[in-house]
């Protein structure tokens, strides 16, 4: 007995297998979807409440930014405000440091310096003074 494969029966049989993976494929892509399909109708109610609620919850964030960027102004213009006083502060204490403390200071050297030429009187000792 003599079996003979040409072309056409080969290029047959792998039109067959390709036929029935389609097949198959379309069946199981098919199971997914009905899957698929089952959970959104087994959650729609849900879904559709998600879905209303996307607009109260951006809504929500919206205003929360505005009122995050008003404190940030406020914290900006406290900041500034912080600063330029603090700029003052320092510009007052080096302006009394050079024209109080310094003047005192020299003025206290001078003091010292007049106190050791006066003669130191002799204290005389005894229980009468």
């Amino acid at each position: 007995m003599e079996f003979t494969v040409d072309l056409q029966s080969i290029l047959m049989v792998v039109l067959i297998i390709l036929v029935l993976a389609v097949v198959l494929f379309v069946i199981k892509l098919i199971k997914i979807l009905k899957g698929v399909n089952d959970i959104v109708e087994a959650n729609e109610k849900n879904i559709n409440d998600t879905l209303d609620t996307i607009p109260v919850i951006t809504k929500n964030i919206e205003e929360v930014t505005t009122g995050i960027n008003e404190e940030m102004d406020n914290i900006k213009g406290s900041i500034d405000s912080v600063s330029t006083t603090i700029e003052t502060t320092t510009d007052l204490v080096n302006t009394l440091n050079e024209d109080v403390l310094q003047p005192l200071l020299e003025l206290g050297a001078i003091v010292m310096t007049i106190k050791d030429f006066i003669p130191k009187k002799k204290k005389k000792k005894g229980l009468f003074r």
